[in-house]
């Protein structure tokens, strides 16, 4: 049968949390251009759902929507994304005997009557799957280690991950540490690994049951990608495996894992560039696809190291690849930190530009302001004063 409407998702989504309505908005398009377009929506759990219209009348190439009402539910799903026991229904049909700007004829019970009045009426119908998804569910997948949950509520809500607020990127980051697949499927996803970078290391460097850290994991499994997700994001490239401390370097090589070893001592070498400024290398490097936030066991990232030594050519080549340009050392220093402290305005002023943190705290509560005023340096101090820093 000739196709009556467009409909804006094939899926209802619904973004779930214990005990309060979860609600979802619906949008159809009718492509009839002669009458108007009935719709009628039926579910196999009434008793779990409301559909606010059930039913309507859609104009001539018009759009309409309807709103899927999940009632609280004291329990999780028993199964998710996909639920297997929740379906939905639409049906629709050329009404060109009803009139949209009629009360009487937009009723839900006279197009139930409608719908059910001639056995022979010619229906287009379209059928619905449920998918519970959200930050609750994800974050409950995530401490499971439910690779599979987890991988199906990204695919469907491609940017949840990506817009969790700090405290709970945290928290995520942290539960999927010990999961080495999981961890390396957010990061991909988008998981902010912008905050403090003692808090994201400590996560990175957290121990499964078996006492290996996700980067030992990665680095016994000869899992390249993986290594290079957790020494971006901020693992302990010296945090070993379960027989002590060793450099994931060690723990690769070992394994005959040439192709991590190689991508660990890279990162090594893109910090000896930006120490000695050989920019050609650090260039070079980047082009390979070596992490700019990679970091040596003091927590120094090259972006650290180029505001230390006031290069300001190695400073913006790091940020425009990728580099957080607030990452903090073993002491909580962010490189606007290390900028104040050599008295380098010009990199102070190129860290701000780059948005750097101005208000920025090191593990003893000094910010860069305060590093300023104690070095008496004025000139700094009013430059950060002038972009925030709060006095």
């Amino acid at each position: 049968m000739e196709k009556l409407i467009e409909l804006s998702d094939h899926e209802i989504r619904i973004d779930f949390a214990l005990d309060c309505k979860c609600r979802t908005t619906m949008r159809l398009k009718s492509l009839i251009y002669n009458s108007p377009l009935a719709f009628k929506v039926q579910t196999s759990s009434p008793h779990k759902f409301l559909v606010n219209p059930p039913s309507g009348l859609v104009p001539p190439l018009s759009t309409a929507t309807f709103q899927v009402v999940l009632k609280p539910q004291p329990h999780l799903p028993s199964a998710f994304p996909r639920s297997p026991a929740d379906r939905f229904l639409l049906r629709t049909a050329a009404a060109p005997d009803l009139a949209p700007d009629s009360p009487e004829s937009t009723r839900p019970e006279l197009l139930s009557r409608w719908f059910n009045s001639d056995p022979h009426r010619r229906t287009f119908d379209v059928k619905l799957r449920v998918y519970f998804v959200g930050p609750f569910l994800i974050a409950h997948a995530v401490d499971a280690g439910d690779f599979e949950a987890v991988r199906g509520i990204v695919k469907r809500q491609s940017s949840i991950v990506a817009e969790f607020p700090d405290r709970e990127a945290e928290s995520l980051y942290r539960a999927a540490a010990r999961f080495p697949d999981i961890l390396g499927l957010l990061l991909e996803a988008g998981l902010r690994t912008d905050v403090r970078r003692e808090e994201l290391q400590s996560a990175a460097d957290d121990r499964s049951t078996d006492r290996q850290t996700a980067l030992s994991g990665a680095a016994t499994n000869g899992d390249r990608w993986m290594v290079e997700m957790l020494l971006g994001a901020g693992a302990g490239p010296t945090v070993g495996d379960v027989d002590g401390y060793r450099p994931a370097a060690g723990v690769a090589r070992d394994k005959g894992h040439t192709d991590v070893v190689k991508y660990v001592e890279r990162g090594r070498q893109l910090l000896d560039a930006t120490r000695h400024g050989h920019l050609d290398t650090l260039k070079s490097l980047l082009k390979t696809g070596v992490s700019a936030n990679s970091a040596d066991s003091h927590g120094l990232t090259p972006l650290h190291v180029a505001a230390i030594k006031g290069n300001e050519e190695a400073i913006n080549m790091l940020v425009r690849s990728g580099a957080n340009v607030d990452p903090t050392d073993a002491e909580g220093h962010t490189p606007l930190h290390l900028a104040v402290q050599g008295g380098l305005t010009e990199i102070v002023r190129i860290l701000l530009e780059r948005g750097a943190d101005v208000n920025a705290r090191s593990n003893r509560g000094a910010t860069p302001v305060r590093i300023a005023r104690l070095m008496g340096d004025d000139d700094i101090k009013r430059l950060l004063v002038a972009k925030g820093a709060s006095s």
